[in-house]
């Protein structure tokens, strides 16, 4: 490996770190007998813990462990699927591997190595993925459109999911909330799970990207050059800039800022971009245009690391000031992938036999001895490690680089070296550790140091209120330090705290004043020391507010003039405003420069679905706010039937369609004596039912009565718009009784009298004590009668007199004696 030297930095390769080793040099037998594992995620590597990662070889079908501290390979695991697409996915302290080649997912216990058997998830060659975060697993099949949530241990689902999406390279991330989010790249659109499932059609097109800054998911849309953060309903909130045109960019959000950085291999360039604010000017050219084929990024600390796969090279970005140290790794066109690990990076030649590791000691990044995962003639790992003597020129830990994670534990002194690789056993079972180290020397340790903690630093120097303000801090004698943040308005309460190692990045609230004090303990074996308070003082936020975006009318006539008016904050000198409208979803007009304050006029055209939105931008900082308006011809409902029968029957259906723009929902109105929905909802060319129920009351008359039914559209300046339909229905019989509701006549027998009026009276029947009897008309228009024998009365107190007309409708009247 050649040394290069770039802006001042010195590589220093070939250096070797032999010294603490532990018991992991074994090959994982339980591997051997299974077939599984696939490359579904960017990270196709499983880490143990801090500053050990395994490696995938996926033509040898075959893992590797490498350890960071001692620079060694101790453990092998030989897999099934030689050729198969592998890859190994980190989780915490556990590890999944993926077989894309049989649509797999099997777990590696952290602690035990013990692999559990492959759980199918995908259709073979499908492509399988798995996604970690917030604690949730979750596995993607993406060309079958679904995802598991599922169990992290048993691999059992505990969820299925149907994504409404297909998502592609970089579209789709779980946030550390546990949330899992998703572009389809066929149409477009967000999907996001929490609870439930959140579908936006319109928020994301078919090409744009997901990446997590500091934990939560960003908007990445290439071809206009934006970034949008999120808001808690998933939707695009404040618009950032990013300064790259290409389809084939390598993007990766910040862990510890906001920040994204993206590496575009048609102009060989590397760009950081701030996120929320338009700050995208720092640019730094990495190759020849053209020339570079870059890899997945990895961050360590303030450093970006940028694989490129056909130099077999890496470039190491110092993001605070730009300067690039160039590293030789592996031969030119090798499939090169780099993991970020406790203070570590790790590179792996996923076509090649070399492995190895690069680490900070005094701010210079450094690679080791190249590793061999296993022996380019036979394919086999290299021999299990036996123990030897120390070396004597055993090289010290990684140094932490600032502002990154845990720093990996400084090897004891005392521990020997033992050789670098370790292999399968010849038989299967459970992996077998190394030989137990050689007895500690009698060399006393060291008495215990105090940490050294510098000064806390902010960034941006001057914090804004309602944006992430990172503080940062280094600390010396600090391996396996605790690190306690805390930040407080004035002599408050804290309202945040943070355990990060060297960096900490809470949002300023804006509701607590402009002064923050920032405390930070650092505590080791020795005892704990604190950096001085950094008393901080910020701006007032100069993110704009819309509060409304209104229209003068909310359907115009196509070619006439529009007005719109917007409520929103001041906009101070330099801040801008801009008017834009779209017509049934592509653009129309604009962006056209506003004036703060002044309504917006301008002339609509053809019939559609518009929408107006004013975007406000101050300092870098937008925002903008829509109102939804139509612009159509006179139009309006159409009902069928428009004569409703319900002479017969009880209800009706009936169908309104219309022409109208858009989805609309009309008004309907009935009768009192019908009863029916208060609205109908029509979409453009379609159809909407409504039912007409004859349920209360009487008709005012038999026959037809006119506008029974009247369905409503409001098109505002166009006017009211109607649908009306006649209802044929008939009233049944009026009854009542007159004075005399019965009268005793003697050996006549007892009479019984009712009125009844109506048109077309068919009978009337009295009914008592069991029998009925026909009454008769005594008294035209509506006088009835009916005699009869007292002796046939029996016991019975009341009656009922039953009128029916010609068409069927009835009408009842019950009486109680007054007469017996």
């Amino acid at each position: 490996m050649d040394s290069s030297r770039s802006g001042g930095r010195s590589i220093v390769p070939g250096r070797r770190a032999v010294a603490w080793l532990s018991t992991l040099a074994v090959a994982t037998a339980a591997l051997a007998g299974t077939t599984l594992l696939g490359r579904g995620s960017t990270a196709e590597r499983l880490a143990l813990g801090a500053g050990s990662v395994w490696v995938a070889s996926p033509a040898e079908g075959l893992l590797t462990l490498i350890d960071g501290a001692s620079e060694e390979v101790v453990a092998s695991a030989r897999v099934r699927g030689a050729g198969h697409d592998l890859g190994v996915v980190q989780a915490g302290t556990d590890a999944y591997v993926t077989d894309s080649t049989d649509g797999a997912v099997a777990r590696i216990d952290g602690a035990t190595f013990d692999v559990s058997d492959p759980v199918p998830f995908a259709s073979a060659g499908g492509g399988v993925q798995v996604l970690s975060g917030g604690g949730e697993l979750y596995v993607l099949d993406p060309a079958g459109a679904r995802a598991r949530l599922v169990d992290p241990r048993a691999l059992q689902v505990r969820t299925d999911l149907s994504l409404a999406a297909t998502p592609g390279p970089g579209q789709s991330v779980v946030d550390d909330a546990g949330r899992l989010w998703l572009i389809d790249e066929v149409n477009g659109g967000l999907t996001w799970f929490d609870a439930h499932k959140h579908v936006l059609r319109d928020v994301a097109g078919p090409d744009d990207r997901l990446v997590l800054v500091q934990g939560r998911p960003v908007l990445v849309d290439t071809a206009r050059s934006l970034v949008h953060t999120l808001d808690a309903g998933g939707r695009p909130a404040v618009e950032s800039c990013l300064d790259v045109r290409d389809d084939d960019v390598r993007l990766l959000g910040s862990s510890t800022g906001a920040e994204l950085y993206a590496a575009q291999s048609a102009t060989g360039s590397f760009v950081t971009a701030a996120v929320g604010r338009d700050d995208c000017e720092q640019v730094v050219e990495l190759a020849e245009p053209g020339a570079a084929d870059f890899g997945e990024l990895v961050q360590s600390g303030p450093f970006v690391f940028v694989p490129d796969r056909a130099s077999g090279r890496a470039s190491v970005v110092d993001t605070r000031d730009g300067e690039v140290t160039p590293i030789d790794l592996v031969d030119p066109g090798h499939d090169v992938e780099l993991v970020a690990e406790g203070g570590f990076v790790f590179y792996n030649d996923r076509d090649g036999e070399r492995a190895g590791v690069l680490s900070l000691a005094d701010g210079v990044w450094s690679v080791s001895e190249a590793l061999q995962k296993f022996d380019p003639g036979t394919g086999e790992p290299p021999p299990a490690p036996t123990p030897s003597e120390p070396a004597p020129d055993a090289a010290p830990p990684a140094e932490q680089p600032p502002a990154d994670a845990a720093v990996p534990q400084a090897p004891p002194t005392t521990t020997p070296p033992v050789a670098r690789q370790a292999a399968p056993p010849a038989s299967g079972g459970r992996p077998t550790g190394r030989s137990a180290p050689a007895p500690a020397s009698s060399t006393a340790p060291p008495p215990p140091v105090l940490p050294t903690v510098g000064p806390i630093t902010v960034t941006p120097a001057v914090p804004m209120l309602g944006e992430p303000a990172t503080f940062t801090a280094t600390a010396d004698q600090a391996d396996g330090a605790t690190w306690a943040w805390s930040i407080a308005a004035g002599a408050g309460a804290p309202f945040a705290t943070g355990a990060d190692a060297g960096s900490f990045t809470p949002t300023l609230p804006s509701d607590q004043g402009l002064a923050f004090v920032v405390t930070l303990t650092v505590t080791t074996a020795a005892g704990a020391q604190s950096a001085a308070p950094l008393a901080v003082t910020a701006t007032p936020s100069t993110v704009p507010v819309i509060s409304s975006v209104t229209t003068s009318e909310s359907v115009y006539y196509p070619y006439t003039d529009a007005t719109f008016t917007a409520v929103h904050s001041d906009v101070p000198p330099g801040g801008s405003l801009a008017w834009s409208i779209t017509r049934d979803g592509a653009p129309f007009e604009g962006p056209v420069a506003g004036t703060p304050g002044v309504p917006y006029a301008t002339s609509v055209g053809e019939p559609g679905l518009y929408r107006v939105t004013l975007t406000i931008t101050v300092d870098g900082r937008s925002a903008s706010g829509s109102a939804d308006f139509k612009v159509e011809y006179v139009c309006g409902p159409s009902l069928s039937p428009d004569v409703i029968d319900l002479r017969a029957a009880t209800s009706a259906v009936v169908t309104v369609t219309s022409d109208c723009v858009g989805t609309n929902v009309f008004e309907v109105a009935v009768a009192p004596w019908l009863s029916g929905p208060a609205s109908v909802t029509v979409p453009q060319g379609g159809s909407g039912t409504i039912t007409v129920v004859r349920s209360t009351g009487q008709p005012p008359s038999d026959g037809d009565h006119q506008d029974a039914v009247v369905v409503t559209y409001r098109s505002g300046s166009l006017g009211v718009m109607e649908g009306r339909a006649t209802v044929q229905a008939n009233r049944s019989p009026d009854m009542s009784f007159p004075a005399d509701v019965c009268r005793d006549m003697g050996d006549l027998g007892m009479a019984f009298f009712a009125r009844v009026s109506d048109d077309s009276i068919d009978s009337v029947t009295l009914s008592i004590n069991g029998a009925s009897y026909s009454m008769d008309l005594i008294g035209p228009p509506d006088g009835y009668r009916e005699v009869v024998d007292k002796a046939l009365l029996g016991s019975a107190t009341t009656w009922r007199i039953t009128a029916v007309d010609t068409n069927g409708l009835a009408s009842t009247l019950d009486g109680t004696s007054p007469c017996w």
